[in-house]
């Protein structure tokens, strides 16, 4: 023993743990796959363990089916009901007319927009849910429970758009709508209950969209048309305003007229009746009684004597010459008339003239109007124009097709869940990897026992 210390402490000394690291790498690397074979049995009871759990997931599981529906967008031809254009706006005068417009136009990317946003839309599944609701679930259930079955409902739609909307009607674009039920019938209902739905709320709102559209456009010619006719109203006003205003002033002016017409006239009696009376003098004091003539009145001179009366001059009053008798009448008459107008012709049309003036048929007639509508520039074409928009009111939109279905949902056959072999594939995969798990912990604590403190 002496002997041989001398040479144990000259040898080279090896780290406790170095032994140690190496003596457990030759066990892990030569003893591990002996010590897993030993450990077989557990291995493979712990993946039949986990085999047979998956198996009874598998079969206690309730089935779920998944059913879709399709739709494509619609093309131009299937929205030709929500299509209107005006016409022209009418002008008034003086100016130029607009140009025809479109009233509304339902483009087919935008409408698809809308029903994909209304399929996503909470509010949609909520509108069927309420429609599917009486025919699987009871009345009597809670407030609670009905909320639960509301949130599962919900949570079981799968809305998706497939494809680019911009050029809609270009192939490949589809909304998708699926619906994962345990009953297959139950889930195919949901999904075409959601698609109708989305068709009924957009297809509301399109339909308003465009009802809008056309009462706004009535409503604005209606304006224009009651514009129009307030103006022939108002022109009318006018018209009589200012024929009574002339007849006024022509009423005036005739007026005017008659009484200075008939003063002339009682001047012109009145120098008459001076004349008449310078006349009657004369005549009486010549002894004329009837009328004579000059030629009579100079043969009456006696002879020597120097007539007084120039034969030559024929400018010179002569109205003697009528005699007494004839004058004292004319006189008689003339003093005794009260009123000249008989016997003044212009005075006559000046009274015809005011009776005229009194009833104004242009007046009366322009009072009497009541049909504005008639007289106002373009009434009847914007009439025609309204009568043709609420027409388009009046269209029956029972059969707009707002959407193209590409899929009816239908109940389906196989389910979609569980899915058995992937279920049961990573069932003995995590039993494998757990059993081998546990085999080696195992190995390792046994190894340490027989190991035991160095």
């Amino acid at each position: 023993m002496m002997d041989n210390s001398p040479a144990r402490a000259a040898a080279p000394s090896t780290p406790r743990s170095h032994q140690l690291s190496e003596s457990y790498g030759e066990i892990d690397l030569v003893e591990l796959g002996e010590g897993l074979w030993k450990q077989r049995v557990l291995i493979l009871g712990i993946t039949a363990a986990t085999m047979f759990l998956g198996l009874v997931y598998v079969f206690a599981a309730s089935p779920e089916y998944l059913a879709e529906a399709r739709l494509r967008p619609p093309t131009s031809a299937d929205l030709e009901l929500l299509s209107a254009r005006s016409a022209p706006f009418l002008a008034t005068e003086g100016t130029a007319p607009a140009e025809a417009h479109v009233l509304y136009q339902a483009e087919p990317a935008r409408i698809f927009n809308e029903i994909v946003a209304t399929a996503q839309s909470a509010a949609a599944r909520r509108k069927a849910f309420e429609a599917l609701a009486p025919g699987f679930l009871e009345t009597s259930i809670s407030a609670e429970e009905r909320a639960r079955a509301l949130s599962r409902f919900l949570a079981a739609y799968a809305v998706s758009q497939q494809g680019d909307v911009q050029g809609a009607a270009g192939a490949g674009v589809t909304l998708q709508v699926a619906f994962r039920d345990p009953d297959p019938a139950f889930a195919a209902a949901a999904a075409n209950t959601l698609l109708q739905v989305t068709n009924d709320v957009v297809s509301l709102d399109v339909v308003d969209e465009y009802r809008t559209a056309m009462k706004s456009r009535i409503k604005s010619l209606q304006a224009e048309l009651d514009r129009r006719i307030n103006a022939v109203r108002i022109s009318t006003e006018r018209t009589i305003t200012r024929l009574l205003e002339d007849d006024s002033v022509k009423r005036a002016q005739l007026q005017d007229e008659l009484t200075a017409e008939l003063r002339k006239t009682a001047q012109e009696r009145a120098d008459r009746i001076t004349a008449l009376r310078s006349a009657l003098a004369s005549a009486r004091s010549l002894g004329i009684e009837q009328p004579t003539s000059l030629e009579t009145l100079a043969a009456r001179s006696l002879p020597g004597e120097t007539s007084f009366i120039n034969l030559e001059d024929r400018n010179e009053d002569l109205l003697f010459l009528r005699g007494t008798v004839m004058l004292e009448a004319e006189l008689t008459e003339l003093e005794a008339r009260e009123d000249d107008r008989p016997y003044t012709a212009r005075a006559r049309e000046i009274e015809k003239q005011l009776q005229l003036l009194e009833n104004n048929r242009t007046v009366e007639y322009l009072r009497k109007r009541t049909d504005f509508a008639a007289y106002a520039p373009q009434a009847a074409e914007i009439e025609a124009e309204i009568e043709k928009l609420e027409s388009f009111l009046e269209r029956d939109f029972s059969g707009l097709r707002i959407a193209r279905v590409d899929q009816i949902a239908s109940p389906p056959s196989q389910p979609v869940a569980p899915r058995k072999r992937i279920i049961l594939a990573v069932a003995v995969l995590l039993g494998l990897m757990l059993g081998v798990f546990v085999a080696l912990v195992r190995n390792a604590v046994l190894n340490r026992r027989e190991s035991g403190p160095d």
